[in-house]
């Protein structure tokens, strides 16, 4: 066996992992050897001999300790998973975490790092960091609307059919994997547009998620422009994105034709790019990006949207979806909380007052990026359900000089969903209350 490949076992032996297993041994053979399927269900599935699957399926399906042996053993190097259902693919990924087998990213099969076909290449230094910048050459843009209607999704690939992993955080390829690999020789699709030099902050989920843009978008254009960028920014067209690059442009003295605006509801769009520029992965860099935001909110502080002489405040920034906090508000409320509803009010005013606040308290989502702009030594104050814990936050808050809890609902494992509202122990909320107080 040829060792150079990937040694790769898929979990999930539905029409997703069978799907996953065709793609991988029809078209990334060279990179990578499918071992077998393993499956929760892997003790039915080795007693039933089910006329209606290929001849790798018959094979023994694998369960976690055999996994683990295998891994162990140095037979396999990760296993990827052909799971659709998010909770579902979650609990798996954690569990495999634990027993420390690799979980195989496998939006990124078939990926091309932009090192690989660079034209150039320059460092930017960030609190001794590098983040780097590639330039390549001839690369087409193709932006499309989702399949489910509720994103528009985005690559970067060159003349010669390789999608750039440094495209997208989320490559680009939604929540169905290398399912629009192929979009780009669609026959419908037009090239509509040629520019000369350019950057694409076209990631999934920033043309409706707050936070997404924030974290994704804004970091790029900072380190962009203290390396003396010049060309164009791709950038979808929506309301709060708009009024966040006018912030943008006053506090770097950018022109605003420098941004050119893409409808996320336009499908088959392609441009092509002469020169386009991409960097390293900076949003899942955690205390990087952290010092990179840090950078950004004293740029736009010191733009003067906000002065001293706003009045401190105690604030519950709440949610309008789901995943709120239950029970809460009136307890908040007794310690002098007002309930700030940021969706009610312009950006300005969202980091004006978000600033103004001594303490926050937040429950986990989009909106919490505005904390962005707390001041040094104010509180944060944040709450999760059980079922969606991400800690994104505590970097940004630890370079900012903000004070950080975090509160998590106590629920049984395996019996919390994305969705659910929550509650927080009352007697925890208010000794967090009363130890910042």
């Amino acid at each position: 066996m040829d060792h150079k490949k990937k040694r790769i076992v898929i979990w999930g032996i539905g029409k997703y992992g069978r799907f996953l297993h065709r793609l991988i041994t029809d078209t990334y053979s060279d990179r990578y050897s499918v071992i077998g399927f393993a499956d929760r269900k892997y003790e039915v599935l080795n007693s039933s001999n089910s006329a209606d699957v290929g001849e790798m399926e018959k094979k023994r399906i694998l369960g976690y300790s055999e996994l683990k042996y295998l891994t162990d053993e140095g037979c396999i190097d990760g296993v990827v998973i052909g799971i659709l259902d998010l909770m579902e693919r979650k609990k798996v990924e954690d569990l495999l975490s634990v027993m420390g087998i690799q979980v195989l990213d496998s939006r990124c099969l078939g990926l091309v790092s932009a090192s690989q076909i660079c034209d150039k290449r320059t460092n930017c230094i960030f609190n001794e960091t590098n983040i780097n910048i590639y330039a390549l050459s001839d690369v087409n843009i193709v932006s499309f609307a989702d399949w489910n209607e509720d994103a528009s999704i985005s690559y970067a690939c060159d003349d010669s059919g390789n999608i750039i992993l440094e495209s997208d955080r989320y490559l680009g390829l939604s929540n169905h994997p290398l399912y629009n690999i192929g979009m780009v020789e669609r026959q419908n699709t037009k090239t509509t547009q040629f520019i000369d030099k350019a950057v694409s902050l076209l990631t999934w989920g920033s043309d409706f998620n707050y936070g997404h843009f924030i974290f994704s978008c804004l970091s790029k254009i900072h380190v962009l422009e203290n390396n003396n960028y010049d060309g164009c920014y791709l950038i979808y067209d929506k309301p709060f994105i708009r009024e966040w690059i006018n912030i943008v442009c006053r506090s770097y003295q950018i022109s605003e034709d420098r941004f050119v605006w893409i409808k996320p509801e336009k499908a088959e769009l392609i441009m092509h790019i002469g020169e386009f520029y991409c960097t390293d992965n900076i949003i899942d860099s955690g205390k990087i990006n952290a010092e990179i935001l840090n950078e950004i909110a004293e740029k736009i502080l010191l733009n003067g949207i906000c002065n001293d002489r706003d009045k401190s405040k105690r604030l519950y920034l709440k949610r309008a979806g789901s995943r709120k906090l239950i029970g809460g508000e009136e307890l908040l409320e007794q310690y002098g909380f007002e309930v700030f509803r940021p969706e009610e009010y312009s950006i300005e005013d969202q980091i004006r007052t978000i600033h103004s606040a001594d303490i926050v308290a937040a429950e986990h989502g989009a909106a919490v990026a505005n904390c962005l702009f707390m001041k040094k030594g104010s509180a944060l104050i944040e709450t999760f359900g059980a079922g969606f814990v991400d800690a994104f936050f505590v970097e940004m808050a630890k370079v900012r000089g903000v004070r950080y809890r975090m509160l998590v609902s106590q629920k049984e494992y395996g019996d919390y969903n994305f969705e659910d509202d929550y509650g927080i122990n009352p007697s925890l909320l208010q000794m967090t209350i009363e130890e910042i107080l």
